[in-house]
Parts: structure tokens; sequence; C-alpha cells
């Protein structure tokens, strides 16, 4: 898998979980992004996916109960659960097939994914994928709740 480093899919390091800054839209508005309001293609503007990485995070907001970002994909989703977190995901942009429990669907922009907390996810893009995700109880970025099974469900050390 072209000697990817998936050290930042655990720890979200700084460098790959930033929180979006304000910024100028594209009508100009001043101060459209961050605090309670975001444009969401002022934030799709404006990152990238690194080249080497297949997986980006772009932290927008947290409450005591829930915690959003908008990730950047390629190639693939590994196999992971949260254990104590349900998860949302609003398809932006681009496509492929994921796994939910036992189940695959094939999903494309404005799709969304439900995933119940301890349930094995994961999937094949069609290239680099956008979404938007919940993540419900909030989610500490320091320690997140992401363990990576194999086809089994069955944790493995990345």
């Amino acid at each position: 898998m072209r000697g990817i480093n998936r050290s930042h899919l655990v720890s979200r390091s700084e460098s790959k979980f930033a929180k979006v800054k304000k910024a100028q839209t594209s009508d100009g508005l001043e101060g459209a992004i961050g605090g309670n309001f975001w444009r969401v293609q002022d934030v799709l503007k404006n990152q990238r996916l690194p080249p080497d990485d297949i997986v980006k995070f772009i932290y927008l907001a947290e409450g005591p109960n829930l915690t959003t970002d908008i990730a950047f994909a390629r190639d693939e989703v590994p196999l992971h659960l949260h254990r104590k977190h349900d998860e949302l995901i609003h398809v932006l942009e681009g496509s492929g097939t994921f796994r939910v429990g036992k189940s695959f669907y094939k999903f494309g922009p404005q799709s969304i994914i439900y995933i119940p907390e301890d349930t094995v996810h994961g999937g094949k893009l069609d290239g680099e994928i956008k979404i938007l995700s919940v993540y419900t109880p909030k989610f500490d970025i320091r320690k997140p709740d992401r363990i990576f099974v194999d086809e089994n469900g069955k944790p493995i050390t990345m």
C-alpha cells in the first residue's frame, strides 16, 4: 500500500487534525468558517490530502455530546470500530463500497452512512473521497476511540 505511514490514523497528530481558522469565503464574507458556522465548499477548497497520506482529518467543532470533522481519504478506509461512539458520515465527494458490520453498500456523493458503536466499518474507495463525520458522544482527539480490526473484527496492530 504505497509504503504510507498510517500512524496518524491512531494519534491524529496536530499536523493531521487541525482546527479550521477563520478564512475568506468564495463570496467575500469574512469569518464564515470556524466558530459555529462553516461553508463546506470553502473548507474543501482550502484543504488538500497530502500525496503520501491516505487520510487527513480537519477538526470543525466539539461540544459536550459530539465532535465533527471533515476527512479526506484515498484508496481505502481501513477496517476499524469505535467502542464508545456512534458515527454518522455524510459523503460530500467521491464514491466506493463501504462495509458496516457484515453488510456492504455502494455509496456516492450525498450518501449518509450510520455506524453504531462497536460496529466494524471501512471501505474501498474509487480514488479520493471527502466526508463530514459526526461522532457522539464527544470524541477525544488526543485519545481516539479507534481500534483497527481484521476481516473478522479481531483487533490488529498498525
